[in-house]
This record gives C-alpha cells, structure tokens and sequence, in this order.
C-alpha cells in the first residue's frame, strides 16, 4: 500500500485511488472479517520510515455507543476505525472511502446514534475534514484548520456537532453548520506553549445543554487554565476554576467519557509526579481521590460515565481500576486475567462489560469481559484485508 497524498477541496488530505478503492472494498469485504489520553506506554508499532514524514498521533481510543463498540485502532501504516456489534468477535471497517489516515483519526457518537468521524490534517495540509453519518450516506464538513490533535476534538451536544480548531494563534470551539458543510466558531481562547494533545471535548447524554472542553489544560502550582464549560448546549462558554493537590509537575494528558453520567461535567486529568502519573476526576459534585501510575493510564468508560483505568507496564500484569461516578470512589486494583500482548485502548458498554485492544507481533485483537475486568477472553482480530 504504497501512497501519496493529493490535496483536494479544502486542503483535506485525499488518499490516491488505490487506497480509496481498497478502503471502498474493505468496507464491504470486512463484513465478514473476524474480529482527554496520549498513547498507551505498550504500543509496540514499529515506526516507519513514512511516518517520519507524515507524522503520526497514537491516539487509540475504544467506546460503547448505540451501535455497539468502536476502535480507533493503528494498522499499519494507517489508522483506522472499526465497530462490531456482536461484543468484539467481528469487526467492520467504517473508514471513509478516499482518506488517507497517517496522522491520526478523531471519533464521536451521539446518543442518537450518529457518527462522527474527524481526520487529521498533515504535511502541510491546511484543513480537516470530518465525516458525520446515520445509518446509510454520510455529509463531510471541511473544518478551516486543522482539527487538534487529540483523541476527543469532536463531540456531540444532543445531535448538534462540535469540533476543537487549532489555529497559529488558538484553540477554538466551533460547531457544523449544515448550510455551509463547514464549522462555525463559538469560543476562541489564545494558545501558550503546551501540550495541545491536553484539549478533549464533550456533552452530558442526558443533559446535552451541560459540557465541557479542555483547551490546552495547563497546571501552575495546582491552579489548571483552560477549562470551560457550558449550560446553554455551546451557545457560551465559561472559565472553570481547578485545582490539583500539589506535587504535580505538569498535566500529560485528559479524558472525558462519552456521554458522561449525572453530573454537569466530568473529565479526568493526568499529571506528572514523582515516580510516575496521578490522575484525578474532577466533576461538578466534586473530584476523587487520586490514582498513581508508573505509567501514563489507558482510560475508557461506559455509557454512564464510570471510568476504567488501566495500568499497563511491559512485562507486569495490567491491572484495572474502577471508578463509579456516582460515588466518585475508585475500586482497588484489580489484575486482568487472560490478557495477551500489550494493552493499547478499553471501553465498557456496562459496569460489568468490556472490550479491551491488545496488540500482539503486529496483531491486534480484542478481549471481551464479563465481570467488570477481572477476566478476559480473546475475541476477533482486527485487521485492513489485504486485497490485489
């Protein structure tokens, strides 16, 4: 799969005619095929010598919607994303036809079932173009500039989109105006030197008007900038006042779940301190108590917005924490049986169930959970066939 990239309306990185096509047939193919954080400490992907060009953002992510579990998974030397609706043991590729994927995929969906899907932009690209679809066809938008570069740019108040922008001088909010198949802005705060990849956005399931985003959140002695959220579905947004217990030394990564549960915002912030990573929820009842890692966590959730932290270090069993938001109280560690390979993305679509992507010698693969995470069973593999 030799390519290279031609630009097309709005700078949107346009893959050649045979990765459309092999895309095109892989989506029908794989019917049948078997199978706010930064990337996971045991991702095991070689780097290519392409990548050094395009660039790549490791940003797996795995989440229970509607229509059952989505990956965003890296098969090389692309990424891709995949749902399987039968609790991991056959997965569909649902890449867009057309796109050529290097740098990283960007996925959403709303309580109603759409799906957004948001690509990247790279080597010298301007724009970013995202996918939103319901069942059959799909409407792209071509957001002026890059999306940011993070796992969780897009996200849905109710049925209404939202992506975060990067701009020279900027973070930005902005929303799909279906009149225009572009984005509209609605907030804009001023970009300071920082982690962009920091940045996650997201609305309340069943309080779509409650949501919050991370611009770029930055620590300085325990006070964290760049928070915002809003009560109005988007329309406004204002700044949150947060603080961290000190000791941190600077905050490496974020996560909001997918819906999150009974609260008018939650996220996850992960900081750096001594020894190794802290991560603490903060939501509008409060925050928990801290979670420390040797490692920078794998977060995922289910629908309800419980998070599941994993703490996963090559050559030691990965071990699982459970927090029940409504409580906001973390479970003990829990070692995960049955686990094969190194651990990259987890998601639940109940407290008990969960599907968990392992990559093993270039092999990726899905284990499910019956019991909260305490056991696993393989599943299917998840794979781009091969096709010519």
């Amino acid at each position: 799969m030799t390519t290279k990239p031609v630009p097309s309306k709005g700078g949107l990185p346009a893959n050649l005619g045979a990765l459309g096509r092999l895309l095109a047939a892989c989506a029908v193919a794989a019917i049948g095929l078997a199978g706010c954080s930064n990337a996971s400490s045991g991702t095991t992907n070689s780097t290519l010598a392409s990548e050094a060009t395009f660039g790549t953002y490791p940003y797996w992510n795995t989440f229970s919607g509607p229509d059952g579990y989505w990956s965003t998974s890296f098969v090389s030397p692309y990424w891709a994303n995949f749902t399987s609706r039968d609790g991991g043991g056959h997965w569909i590729l649902k890449t867009p036809s057309d796109i050529s994927p290097r740098r990283g995929i960007a996925v959403t969906e709303s309580p109603g079932g759409t799906k957004a899907v948001g690509f990247f932009a790279y080597q010298g690209q301007t724009d970013s173009a995202v996918f939103s679809f319901r069942n059959s066809g799909a409407k792209v938008y071509f957001l002026g500039g890059p999306l940011v570069p993070a796992r969780q740019s897009l996200g849905f108040s109710g049925e209404n989109l939202f992506a975060l922008r990067q701009r020279a001088d900027a973070i930005q909010i902005t929303t799909a105006d279906s009149a225009t198949s572009g984005f509209a802005l609605r907030y804009s705060d001023a970009r300071t030197a920082g982690s962009p990849a920091v940045a996650a956005i997201g609305f309340a399931s069943q309080a779509p008007q409650d949501g919050v985003a991370l611009l770029g959140a930055q620590e300085q002695s325990g006070r964290v900038s760049k928070i915002v959220v809003t009560h109005d579905a988007g329309a406004t947004w204002n700044t949150l006042a947060v603080t961290l217990p000190g000791g941190g030394e600077g905050i490496s990564a974020c996560y909001i779940p997918l819906g999150f549960g009974p609260y008018s915002y939650e996220f996850a912030l992960v900081d750096q301190v001594a020894g190794g990573y802290r991560t603490i929820v903060e939501t509008s009842a409060g925050a928990s108590n801290p979670v420390l890692t040797p490692a920078p966590p794998i977060m995922g959730s289910d629908p309800q917005g419980d998070i599941f932290l994993l703490n996963s270090v090559l050559g030691i069993a990965p071990t699982l924490s459970a927090l029940a938001v409504g409580t906001l109280k973390w479970s003990a560690p829990a070692q995960m049986g049955g686990i094969e390979g190194a651990l990259e993305s987890i998601g639940f679509s109940s407290k008990s169930k969960g599907i968990a992507i392992s990559s093993l010698a270039g092999n990726l693969r899905a284990f499910a959970t019956g019991d909260g995470g305490l056991d696993w069973t393989p599943r299917g593999t998840i794979a781009i066939p091969r096709v010519g």
